[in-house]
């Protein structure tokens, strides 16, 4: 009303709008309901939504949040609903971990996370990633202490040579000494005569999760998630383009 009010009359407005003339300025007087003033705030949850590239689904709770914003996940999910906002779903999967016979190690790191210093514990893993011409797979080698990247290697085979490419990139990079702690998961890759070869050469010391726990390697599996959050499941990648 307040916006025609200089063509329209009050009482004209609130007549066409089949509305009583003292409805209409006791609503103004009272203003706009806490509710309605929240709801209109929420609605920078499409903003959120769009600067995370449509990956988060009710997790856009989170970015609110970040933005000083409050409200219930329920809330969320049903503004998301009103708004046509659907997050990323997690499809295509395929294992990468396949445990054999080889020789086990026991589980030295313990979930203890903590690195004082760079080069003195690596921790490895393998992911796997859709492509238009078929599945590849990435072994990375990560610095605890950073939790950088130091040694990766794409092929479109899972094999003991593709974790072997990654840790010889992580070794030509950053020379780490001896005494080196180098935890990985239970797979063949990393049981491998191979692979365990290069870690007697070089001093390492293996240490493996236990059978099925994916939280002791959980900061790879942390970088994993991310990947696959903001590039992998964002589209559909032609090839690898070489690694």
């Amino acid at each position: 009303m307040d916006e025609h009010r200089s063509f329209f009359s009050v009482e004209r407005t609130a007549q066409a709008l089949k509305v009583s003339v003292s409805g209409c300025y006791a609503f103004r007087a009272k203003g706009e309901s806490t509710r309605n003033q929240e709801n209109r705030k929420l609605m920078r949850l499409e903003e959120a939504f769009r600067e995370s590239h449509r990956n988060y689904g009710r997790g856009g709770l989170l970015l609110l949040r970040k933005r000083g914003y409050t409200c219930g996940e329920n809330r969320v999910a049903k503004l998301m609903r009103s708004m046509g906002l659907q997050g990323g779903r997690r499809k295509d999967y395929r294992a990468t971990a396949i445990s054999h016979s080889h020789r086990k190690f026991p589980n030295l790191l313990n979930q203890n996370f903590q690195c004082e210093r760079p080069n003195t514990i690596w921790c490895s893993d393998i992911a796997y990633i859709p492509t238009r011409e078929g599945w590849l797979y990435l072994a990375v080698t990560l610095d605890l202490h950073s939790r950088k990247i130091v040694g990766w290697e794409v092929d479109e085979r899972l094999s003991p040579a593709l974790t072997i490419a990654s840790l010889k990139k992580a070794i030509t990079r950053r020379k780490p000494s001896s005494g080196l702690l180098h935890p990985s998961d239970r797979g063949l890759q990393y049981g491998h005569p191979a692979y365990q070869g290069i870690l007697k050469q070089y001093g390492f010391l293996e240490s493996m999760s236990r059978k099925g726990n994916c939280y002791d390697n959980a900061p790879v599996e942390s970088f994993f998630k991310t990947l696959k959050t903001e590039c992998i499941r964002k589209e559909r990648y032609a090839t690898c383009g070489g690694s």
